[in-house]
């Protein structure tokens, strides 16, 4: 049966792996001349490749392949788009993960639209080992941007190696990309998932816009385990914030 884990929907295969998928959409941002949002039709599929990689990386999985749906012309949006996907693949440590595509041949387009999925192979001993438990500190890594600030200014944003530098952390537990939902809404949801609820620091807000979206994944929440403090931390290369724990509930 078929199971969702935050954006991700995991399909048991044979043996100890899940099939995760993970997709994503954009529409109206580009350099169209109806798009509402303006920005270089690349750096649009950059940062939309990067959400469903995201997605599909945090959780502990392999990528395997990559979908995109160009509701564009081949040329020359399409390709601007695609050289946009090419990058994300890059930073991600994956330049050769099959692409699969399909474009607008038939009629033209005012506005621009992508739709990607990734699809990856988790190992169940991964997943279960990367639970969040009650005690755990939560802690946010990157503003949240979106829209034409992210277009604008793409600094001070979580990135592939801040998601490197986190999995590659052994007191690092659950991360979980945050998106259009904001900070606030993820970490309950995180907090629940290990059966608890999310006990704000007091201070957060002052630090972080904790309701704003952030759109393509430029945050980064994520879970230690209980009791500890890591003081690698300060060297990641976003800014981090502690906002709370997973309190009993």
């Amino acid at each position: 049966m078929n199971s969702k884990y935050r954006d991700l929907d995991l399909i048991p295969l044979d043996g100890d792996q899940f099939l995760a998928i993970a997709c994503d959409s954009c529409g109206g941002i580009g350099s169209k001349p109806l798009d509402t949002v303006h920005a270089p039709a690349q750096t649009v599929a950059r940062l939309t490749a990067r959400v469903v990689l995201m997605e599909i990386l945090s959780a502990g999985a392999v990528p395997i392949a990559l979908t995109a749906a160009i509701c564009s012309e081949p040329d020359p949006t399409g390709e601007a788009l695609l050289e946009g996907i090419r990058e994300a693949r890059a930073e991600a440590g994956y330049p050769d993960l099959p692409l699969t595509i399909s474009t607008e041949k038939n009629i033209p387009t005012q506005q621009t639209g992508l739709g990607m999925t990734a699809v990856g192979r988790l190992r169940k001993e991964i997943f279960e080992s990367r639970k969040s438990k009650i005690g755990c500190p939560v802690y946010a890594a990157g503003f949240p941007k979106v829209g034409q600030e992210l277009a604008d200014d793409q600094s001070q944003i979580a990135d592939f190696t801040t998601l490197r530098q986190l999995l590659n952390e052994p007191e690092v537990l659950e991360i979980w990309p945050v998106g259009s939902r904001g900070i606030l809404a993820e970490g309950h949801d995180l907090a629940a998932t290990a059966g608890g609820r999310l006990k704000l620091d007091p201070d957060c807000a002052s630090a972080l816009d904790l309701h704003k979206s952030a759109g393509t994944c430029t945050t980064l929440i994520f879970t230690m385990r209980p009791g500890k403090i890591d003081p690698t931390l300060p060297a990641l290369n976003a800014p981090c914030s502690r906002i709370g724990m997973i309190d009993p509930i």
